[in-house]
């Protein structure tokens, strides 16, 4: 069923452009000032750390408010979390666990290519102060846009002409897809996350009836819009104009390093051809459509299978390690020479799950779609690599972010087994505040008077430090692990700092 696209596969080639400079760049010239809020022992929590922590997730109702008592409970929840994550000591089954560290090695590879891609293009982008006043001129519209998406290129400029003629998109639309009424949607400033929509219709001026297009939205993809009319969210105040002047200053500023980037990412896969070998990869395809195609929750529930070996799904997982391992020592595709094996590649999915640009997947486009995520997959392996040969494995946030991640899990670890033995038998999930209040808490007491010694609080850094009540979670586009911060550590209600010592 997937034949069809044939003739897209075959040899595809990776960005051809100049060579890249081999030119060495140390870690220790480009490595950000942190200021430390915390020491524990060999840990820390960084100011930096404890603001993402509390404000890119969702605190639990006893922590959420801006003032000084949930302050103080979210600084002893960290700091929990570093110690329970130091009860679980080195050795421990979490930690011989492979897939736990190949979701670490994953993790610390990712920030690795966020601090290359900073390096390369993050310091000082020129907005051009044009198109800045375009696009805030007209960030308060909410549009209310009729689209039609066309797929492949065979009648793509013959139905572009027969748009921009007739002023129309409703008799293109019946023609193709038949007498349903074409759909229509809301568009806002902060919803308009993929670039070409967002500069179509807030980095030009637009007027009522207008046709924007043909847009491109994905891979084989673009999007005909015509702009039925807006609502209009207007700023008045000081800091509502400060705060959208910010919102399009980074915005624009995003767009701008984005394509800096992209010009660095040519460099660095210039002259670099990867071929396919044909067989293996329709008979991955074959393999992988079952479970790529499965609905969120289908997948959510597979993935925790694989990674902790749970019973889920397990007749479909069987099914498919099975298949894997029959082609395990096949050649997938060779590049500069190299030959990948299924076994290569699987292994690289270990660490850094497959990103699909697109989250239409179905049957007819799923080969072409698992071929550019893999062709992905391998464009991160060689950012990877160089980003290994400048050090950036040893950048202090680098490596603080996979600290995070670790200490994170190995907190779960020793929370779950602490309260198995202490006797809790309920729902973590649906009884956390009896956990709480009548395990955990007294526990974290504890553990505050065992390392007490060990344990510095930077309060002149804590007093200055400014928390919302705005429920946020955060999540990154177009990555393997697109959650940006792990889940708020729910330990412990006390807001008593009377352990430790103060530095100022």
């Amino acid at each position: 069923m997937y034949k069809r696209v044939v003739e897209i596969l075959g040899v595809m080639t990776l960005l051809l452009v100049m060579n890249h400079c081999t030119e060495s760049v140390s870690y220790q010239e480009s490595e950000p000032d942190e200021t430390v809020l915390v020491h524990i022992g060999e840990k820390s929590i960084s100011v930096n750390e404890f603001i993402r922590r509390a404000e890119y997730t969702m605190r639990p109702d006893y922590c959420i408010r801006d003032n000084y008592v949930h302050k103080k409970i979210v600084l002893n929840s960290l700091i929990a979390e570093k110690l329970f994550a130091m009860e679980v000591g080195e050795e421990n089954e979490l930690a011989e666990n492979e897939e736990f560290q190949a979701f670490l090695k994953g993790r610390r590879e990712q920030a690795m290519r966020q601090w290359l891609q900073y390096v390369e293009t993050g310091q000082d982008p020129d907005v051009d102060s044009s198109e800045f006043r375009t696009v805030y001129s007209q960030a308060g519209r909410v549009y209310s846009v009729q689209y039609l998406n066309i797929p492949g290129e065979e009648y793509r400029e013959t139905l572009a002409q027969r748009i921009r003629k007739n002023g129309e998109l409703t008799e293109v639309y019946q023609e193709l897809f038949g007498g349903a009424e074409i759909p229509t949607k809301e568009v806002s400033w902060q919803e308009a996350s993929v670039k070409s929509v967002h500069q179509a219709l807030y980095g030009q001026p637009v007027q009522r009836g207008d046709i924007v297009g043909p847009v491109k939205m994905q891979e084989g993809v673009v999007t005909f819009l015509k702009v039925e009319g807006w609502t209009e969210r207007k700023v008045i105040d000081d800091q509502g104009i400060r705060d959208r002047r910010d919102l399009v200053s980074r915005r624009l500023e995003g767009y701008e390093t984005a394509e800096r980037f992209d010009e660095f990412v040519k460099d660095i896969m210039a002259g670099k051809q990867l071929d396919f070998q044909p067989e293996t990869f329709y008979a991955l395809v074959e393999i992988f459509a079952p479970v790529y195609l499965r609905d969120k929750a289908e997948k959510e529930a597979m993935a925790n299978a694989v990674f902790w070996n749970a019973k889920q799904d397990k007749e479909l997982f069987d099914s498919v390690r099975e298949s894997i391992d029959k082609y395990l020592d096949h050649p997938l595709f060779r590049i500069e020479g190299e030959v990948w094996t299924v076994r290569d590649f699987e292994e690289a999915m270990k660490s850094h799950p497959l990103v699909f640009r697109t989250r239409q997947l179905n049957q007819e486009n799923f080969a072409e779609q698992f071929q550019l995520a893999i062709v992905d997959l391998v464009r991160d392996h060689y950012l990877t690599r160089e980003a290994y040969r400048r050090g950036y494995d040893q950048v202090n946030i680098v490596r603080r972010d996979e600290a995070m991640w670790e200490d994170q899990m190995e907190s779960l670890y020793h929370r779950n087994q602490y309260l198995t033995r202490a006797g809790f038998s309920g729902s973590f999930g649906n009884e956390y505040m009896d956990a709480i209040e009548n395990y955990l808490n007294p526990y974290v007491d504890e553990l505050q008077e065992k390392y007490a010694k060990e344990i510095t609080i930077n309060f002149d850094a804590f007093e200055k430090i400014e928390l919302t009540s705005i429920d946020m979670f955060a999540t990154l586009e177009n990555v393997p692990y697109p959650i940006a911060v792990p889940s708020f550590p729910v330990l412990t209600t006390d807001h008593q700092l009377n352990y430790g010592r103060k530095v100022q």
